[in-house]
């Protein structure tokens, strides 16, 4: 039975009159104030703690932030009541916040169930969410956010779920499903979930090539069309704010007449908390790792430790919440959309939905940006992609070519032409399900052929790259690297039974082959058989210690199944063979990514795995 509640108050009226509610529930109410309130409550033990934040000052806060971390005090539920909701989203570990005037039957409420036992002060330790559990989450998302939780990544959603069911005291998950389904709006709650779901480390600047691209060739291109007196940016899934400055700032230094002209760049995301501190435009050294020297001089205040924005580049930018699964965007039309490492949250389903919209909401012409391990394979064919400084980029296809369902075809050379035109159709006869051997001629290089598939392959143009492998292989049935190929085309084609019969073609002909290991691995894990794809990248690195693809998927890999060390250990290996690379070379099977590029994610992969550690170490 709840008996003592500590209240802790900054004006004695708050204290009175909180303190006569809780009477009257038959509770024994004991103010104090913030000086002294952590004393009280270690003395106390109150079966909970209501503050009141009456302004946003420093010792308040503190003492939610101690009450949090103290050994003596972390399982007492605690009540924020304030006048300034933003705080709700900046206080996650409450019990609850209740904003001003107190809403009364909402208080009672949270007192009955701290009362009843419904919500527990010490939770018990909890299993792996079990696989009806898991799809009612997964559902959920989906439905709500578009966020899309594979098993695979079951341990980030566990994470997210643990810390909110921490907070409000409830034992298990179908207890805090629940909750979540009932209080989804009226409690915020499916906001405050997503705070735990949704936060990503970025950086200005990142992935410099997209902002060279933008400056050189976008940019460039936009400005010069006629009449083009206005240009409209949207940086979908903004987060803290660093893409969509690191994009004003592109344009103020590559447009010198920008406050001419009607540029606005429009910053969305769905996560709440981190559009306040993109609002607040204040960051750490550690944000500004790779920013140029004269950008931080030109652009930002420097206050201590701080990095603020100047109002010039601020007012280029508007911030709005916005979940991507809610249609329409927005009433402009944009010429610009960056959508970086956000799609990869979603299902393939939810992402064709997206790139749709991005396609409608776009100018003709218009550019897509997105994240380096995102693709529009099987996504849509509405875009053409583009090379630049080793980065690629997206454009929206003319209305005649997006419409054009078939495939380029790619002629083949004239000899070859000859012996498929006597081929004799498939099923005719059993000498037809063999491949089909044209004996090359000077004028037919095989390696050539295979060195044009590799582009096309590294170009996203599948279909493309499919058929000059095929004749390849028609010239060289046993051509190893072009098996290979093979597999890679049909993997990125969504059709992984055929790629793992290239792989176990291409591992008959050599079983010391690294590569058909890899991509056996990558199969394995497109089908969700995450022990089978690290058995499978072990092979790879064994045979190959130097292969860098292997060494970069079991990072990421065993970072999904919550084993940290394993994957911190494997990213590092592969930043540290990466920066052996020389400069400017495409790395082997990752899409034709440069070093420059691969160095700069794996480097920021491994910053968010090692800064998780330090955390669960603390």
């Amino acid at each position: 039975m709840l008996q003592n509640i500590l209240v802790v108050n900054q004006n004695e009226d708050f204290c009175g009159n909180i303190s006569r509610f809780l009477a009257s529930e038959g509770l024994k109410p004991f103010c104090a104030t913030a000086a002294t309130a952590m004393q009280k409550a270690e003395e106390l033990r109150p079966d909970a703690i209501i503050i009141e934040i009456a302004m946003p000052e420093l010792a308040s806060i503190e003492l939610v932030t101690l009450l949090h971390r103290s050994s003596s005090t972390r399982q007492i539920p605690v009540i924020v009541i304030s006048e300034f909701p933003e705080l709700e989203f900046e206080l996650l570990h409450l019990f609850d916040f209740i904003g001003k005037p107190v809403n009364l039957r909402r208080l009672r409420e949270d007192i009955s169930d701290i009362s009843t036992g419904k919500k527990k002060r010490t939770p018990p330790a909890r299993e792996q969410l079990t696989a009806e559990e898991h799809l009612l989450f997964h559902d959920f998302l989906i439905r709500h956010s578009g966020l899309h939780f594979e098993r695979r990544n079951i341990k980030m959603l566990e994470r997210g779920l643990d810390s909110r069911m921490t907070a409000l005291r409830i034992p298990s998950y179908k207890d805090y499903y629940d909750y979540l389904q009932l209080n989804m709006e009226r409690r915020n709650e499916l906001q405050k979930l997503l705070q735990f779901l949704t936060v990503g480390e970025t950086f200005f600047f990142r992935y410099h090539g997209h902002f060279e691209a933008l400056a050189k060739n976008t940019l460039a291109d936009l400005l010069w069309l006629p009449a083009k007196k206005s240009l409209r940016i949207w940086s979908a899934g903004c987060s803290t704010g660093e893409e969509p400055y690191s994009i004003a700032m592109t344009i103020m230094e590559a447009i010198p007449d920008w406050k001419k002209r009607d540029i606005r760049i429009f910053a969305t995301d769905i996560n709440s908390r981190s559009l306040k501190r993109a609002q607040e435009g204040v960051y750490s050294a550690w944000k500004m790792r790779v920013t140029p020297k004269h950008y931080i001089d030109k652009y930002f205040t420097v206050i201590g430790e701080s990095y603020l924005v100047k109002d010039e580049v601020k007012a280029l930018v508007d911030f709005s919440y916005f979940n991507l699964q809610t249609l329409p965007a927005h009433d402009e039309s944009f010429d610009v959309i960056f959508c970086r490492n956000v799609l990869i949250y979603f299902t393939s389903a939810t992402t064709k939905m997206v790139v749709e919209m991005f396609a409608n909401s776009l100018n003709p012409g218009g550019y897509l940006y997105l994240g380096h391990s995102e693709t529009m394979v099987n996504i849509s064919s509405r875009f053409e992609r583009h090379i630049q400084a080793g980065s690629f980029y997206y454009r929206k296809k003319a209305v005649a070519v997006a419409e054009a369902e078939k495939p380029v075809a790619v002629v083949p050379p004239r000899d070859l032409q000859r012996a498929l035109k006597t081929a004799k159709p498939a099923g005719s006869s059993a000498q037809s399900a063999r491949p089909l051997i044209v004996k090359p001629t000077e004028s037919i290089n095989p390696d050539q052929l295979f060195r044009k598939g590799l582009g096309l392959l590294h170009q996203e143009n599948y279909a493309a790259a499919a058929e000059v492998i095929k004749e390849v292989l028609l010239l060289q049935p046993h051509h190893i690297g072009a098996i290979l190929a093979d597999g890679q085309t049909r993997l990125a084609q969504g059709k992984s039974a055929e790629a793992l019969d290239c792989c176990n073609r291409a591992l008959a002909l050599n079983d010391l082959l690294p590569g058909g290991y890899f991509l056996r691995g990558l199969v394995f894990e497109v089908d969700d058989r995450i022990a089978a794809a690290l058995e499978e990248y072990r092979k790879a690195v064994l045979l190959k210690i130097d292969f860098i693809m292997p060494h970069y998927q079991m990072g990421k890999l065993s970072f999904s199944t919550d084993d940290s060390k394993t994957s911190a250990r494997e990213l590092r290996n592969c930043v540290r063979l990466l920066e052996k690379a020389g400069r400017g070379a495409v790395i082997p099977f990752s899409g034709g990514l440069s070093r420059e590029i691969f160095l700069e994610q794996a480097r920021n992969e491994l910053a968010i795995v090692e800064a998780v550690i330090a955390n669960q170490e603390r």
